[in-house]
């Protein structure tokens, strides 16, 4: 079968132990795509040269895989430098650490053949160990609302018409949540979305070393940096006045989960930084709803989203 019109651009930083298997699980695929962009984000180790040796032997199989080099940190200046790489009408970010299941550019596939006039295609992921719990798909809420609750458009769930995603469409000032925001600017241009279903396809294994990190409190401050770009997305975002406010209500909730966060991993900071949010929030509703998330968080229960849009 021939190669997808997808391209696959895949951000690299000090991964030689984990890019081999995510780069097996990507030649395994039983339909290719038609290019894999690699990034070298300055890797201090091996992994440009691990990328390179696949590229050759890739290349020998007759599959097409760029690499290039990006001097400037952050995976949002690496993702942005393979979106000038693209050819294909339609593209899909993966991270080096992570594995597609050998359908999944199938899936993808048949997905863009069955719905000819969707713009972008998403689906659920299933995370392996660490904090979080399988990313779920939910229904009755706008795309917009779903993004801001669950992130449905981290940077391994979907896949987009070329034209949503323009270089420059990931923020490289963002060392955190850059695929939260760059979610909600895509979802901002209100494109035709469609939901894959069927069992899961891409297996997330959450990194102590990644830039993510597995503990908030490691990142204080860039999360928070995020929320605020959020923010500036919904007031430049064509939507009604009720919309908006429902969206940047959950943006805030978002970031008292963050704080609770903090405060369920022992530091006292996140009842301060819920404190100063407060004194400048005049809601009452929202102030209450922004301390009980808090709160819920605190003690380590999951389910914050769902919490948050019934308290919107």
């Amino acid at each position: 079968m021939e190669a997808a019109d997808i391209t696959v651009i895949i951000p690299v930083y000090n991964r030689t132990e984990l890019l081999g298997r995510t780069l097996r699980s990507i030649e395994a695929q039983t339909v290719k795509p038609r290019r894999v962009v690699i990034v070298d984000n300055a890797s201090t180790d091996s992994s440009l040269s691990v990328a390179q040796d696949w590229a050759m032997e890739m290349e020998r199989k007759g599959m097409d895989v760029k690499v290039v080099e990006c001097r400037k940190p952050g995976a949002a200046c690496a993702r942005n430098e393979g979106l000038r790489h693209v050819e294909s009408q339609w593209v899909m970010h993966f991270d080096s650490d992570d594995t597609m299941r050998p359908g999944h550019i199938e899936r993808v596939a048949h997905g863009i053949a069955a719905h000819p006039d969707a713009a972008l295609l998403w689906w659920d992921i299933n995370v392996v160990g660490g904090r979080f719990s399988r990313q779920k798909h939910m229904s009755g809420r706008s795309d917009i609302e779903r993004h801001l609750l669950h992130g449905s458009l981290a940077s391994q769930r979907y896949a987009a018409r070329r034209e949503l995603l323009p270089p420059g469409v990931w923020d490289e000032d963002l060392r955190q949540w850059d695929d939260y925001v760059s979610g909600l600017r895509v979802l901002s241009k209100n494109p035709n979305t469609v939901f894959l279903p069927g069992p899961d396809t891409v297996d997330v294994y959450p990194q102590e070393e990644s830039i993510t990190g597995l503990r908030y409190i490691d990142r204080r401050g860039w999360w928070e940096k995020a929320l605020d770009r959020c923010i500036e997305v919904l007031a430049s975002t064509a939507m009604t006045e009720k919309e908006r406010r429902r969206a940047m209500r959950l943006v805030e909730l978002r970031r008292a989960v963050v704080f609770g966060m903090y405060h369920k991993e022992g530091s006292p900071l996140g009842k301060e930084d819920l404190s100063k949010r407060l004194d400048g929030i005049d809601d009452r509703g929202l102030r209450r709803a922004m301390r009980i998330v808090f709160r819920y968080t605190s003690t380590g229960l999951p389910g914050a989203g769902h919490l948050s849009w019934l308290l919107v």
